[in-house]
């Protein structure tokens, strides 16, 4: 096993495609943006937060679906022996994505370092990013009855995601998922580690941090966001960053 590339927060724009017919490597993608990607032949829409490990060989093509494309990556050689009990092309969404992050972020320092002993250290903790992977894809593959309602809540985020600008309410979020407003907002939350609420703002904010390098108005980003107010937008937008929508946009981020 062997680190051959990587990349923190790598940040694309929307006229960037990445279109790979093959590849001798193995790729674990951490997607922070919406993506539409062509797996089995079919475009599929991924949310953000969403981890992906793309087979050696499989075709790769996938671009942004907003104004820009943000992803981690660690591309990387194995033998098939060395990825047992991992799922591959199949995009799973992350509640806590910053677990991952932070070790994509070690790996990708390590492996652009001077140091002597850089690739026998990086293949150790890629080899502990793989075996956390493991327990996720567990996870996933479970045949527990509650596999059917967790792809509900899964397939609610990634609407949530995808489109923020909807009047989201927890009485039509729960009946999507079959369950009462108290029950679906305790389920929620501990699937996902945040209240679906809390989801539909940051999915807002997220959204209107990339569409700030834009030349829209602030007011046109609002309603765009699921804003009525752009006064309510720039209040919440500035209780999340630290910073108001303009101050954040002059600054780059």
């Amino acid at each position: 096993m062997k680190v051959i590339d990587s990349g923190i927060q790598i940040f694309k724009d929307k006229n960037f495609i990445i279109n790979r017919p093959n590849s001798p490597y193995y790729a674990l993608q951490l997607f922070w943006s919406p993506i539409s990607i062509r797996i089995d032949g079919k475009d599929i829409v991924l949310p953000p937060h969403t981890l992906l490990l793309v087979d050696k060989d499989a075709p790769q093509y996938f671009y942004a679906t907003d104004d820009a494309m943000i992803n981690d990556y660690v591309v990387f050689s194995a033998e098939k022996s060395e990825l047992e009990g991992l799922m591959l092309n199949k995009p799973l969404s992350l509640a806590r994505p910053e677990q991952y992050h932070n070790i994509i972020r070690s790996i990708d320092i390590e492996h652009r370092s001077a140091n002597a002993r850089r690739e026998e250290t990086v293949t150790f903790m890629l080899q502990g990013l793989l075996s956390k992977c493991k327990d996720l894809f567990d996870y996933y593959d479970s045949d527990a009855p509650t596999l059917k309602t967790r792809d509900a809540f899964v397939q609610l985020r990634a609407d949530i995601i995808n489109f923020p600008y909807w009047e989201w309410k927890i009485p039509e979020m729960a009946k999507r998922c079959n369950l009462s407003a108290s029950r679906f907002q305790r389920a929620y939350k501990k699937l996902f580690s945040v209240s679906p609420m809390a989801d539909v703002v940051n999915a807002r904010i997220l959204t209107a941090k990339i569409k700030l390098s834009s030349n829209q108005t602030i007011k046109e980003i609002a309603a765009q966001c699921g804003y009525k107010s752009d006064l309510h937008f720039m209040k919440q937008f500035k209780k999340i960053t630290g910073k108001t929508p303009s101050e954040y946009r002059k600054n780059g981020g």
